[in-house]
């Protein structure tokens, strides 16, 4: 198991880890879902600050946050009798330290920012550190002309994919009106265009999933996805072929090791179909590779085909597959 020091965690925090220091903090952060949550927890009170004023009732509040913090977290490992692999009065040394000083610097220049929105169809945008998202027709993101050296925040309205380049020292953060999503570098979907329910899907990395008004969130892995509903405040997460999610930003279908049994359940997703297999067709061997999603049903059935050892017919939202 990897240790870090707490000297380690403290110039993680500031921005002073060495590329070996970063090395070991992402790999004890890759041993633990416990240890990716600390993580996120240290950064999101470092930023909250940074952007500190002058102001010793805001003060006061930020420190009790703290000690509540630092107070949960020891009953909690307490209770389940783990490790602890972080001392958090260390932690709340660094934390204050952060604090006091942050009261003494001088404001920042306003930071020149951009917005841009998808017409009708789809936008594809380079951040300022390479980051691309594809805007879904309608959505919107607000960034930054230049990231901090700290971290890296746009805000979107509606349903966005982001390819995030991974920088250990800059954590990537989309806001959006419900949910804040918090990785180093992957590749998900975001989508927040609906009223009564927002989801992020996780394709490739690791993210951490916050309720804008609740400090639990989750962290997801692969083929995960979130969704919370914010008229209840409950968040479920489950197990889904995400690349489904996002397949709008490119109009491709991947299959990786699939039946066609497999194929054909992402298709009815899709499409909103019902799809009968003959006996005859091979249901054990599996397919890799990928076709194009049209708007037709009837026209990515046909590009499908034209690769894999069958032929379809349909009556209306009935499709039938048979061998060649």
């Amino acid at each position: 198991m990897t240790q870090i020091s707490e000297e380690i965690m403290m110039k993680f925090i500031t921005n002073r880890c060495s590329d070996e220091e970063l090395r070991m903090v992402q790999q004890w952060m890759d041993e633990s879902e416990d240890n990716a949550r600390q993580i996120f927890e240290l950064e999101r009170i470092a930023m909250l600050a940074e952007n500190l004023k002058t102001d010793k009732l805001q003060h006061d509040r930020i420190w009790t946050s703290i000690n509540e913090r630092i107070l949960e977290d020891k009953i909690r490992q307490s209770r389940m009798k783990r490790l602890k692999i972080f001392r958090w009065s260390a932690a709340a040394a660094v934390f204050i330290g952060i604090l006091l000083a942050s009261i003494f610097i001088l404001r920042q220049p306003k930071v020149e920012m951009i917005e841009l929105t998808a017409d009708n169809g789809t936008m594809t945008i380079t951040l300022p550190d390479s980051t691309k998202v594809w805007l879904n027709r309608y959505a919107s993101i607000t960034y930054p002309k230049t990231f901090a050296d700290d971290r890296r925040t746009v805000s979107i309205s509606g349903e966005a994919y982001f390819e995030v380049v991974r920088d250990i020292s800059r954590p990537f953060t989309v806001e959006g009106k419900w949910l804040n999503v918090t990785v180093l570098g992957t590749k998900f979907n975001f989508n927040s265009a609906s009223e009564d329910e927002n989801t992020v899907s996780l394709l490739e990395g690791k993210v951490e999933v916050v309720p804008n008004k609740n400090k639990d969130g989750v962290v997801l892995v692969p083929g995960q996805k979130a969704e919370f509903n914010p008229k209840n405040g409950q968040m479920t997460v489950s197990a889904v072929n995400t690349s489904l999610d996002a397949v709008w930003h490119d109009r491709l279908l991947h299959f990786h090791n699939a039946t066609i049994q497999e194929i054909a359940a992402d298709l009815e997703e899709l499409y909103n179909v019902d799809i009968t297999i003959k006996p005859s067709v091979d249901k054990s061997r599996t397919y890799s590779g990928e076709t194009v999603s049209y708007e037709s049903v009837d026209s990515t059935l046909s590009a499908l085909c034209e690769t894999l050892p069958l032929v379809y017919t349909r009556q209306g939202q009935n499709v039938i597959f048979s061998n060649k």
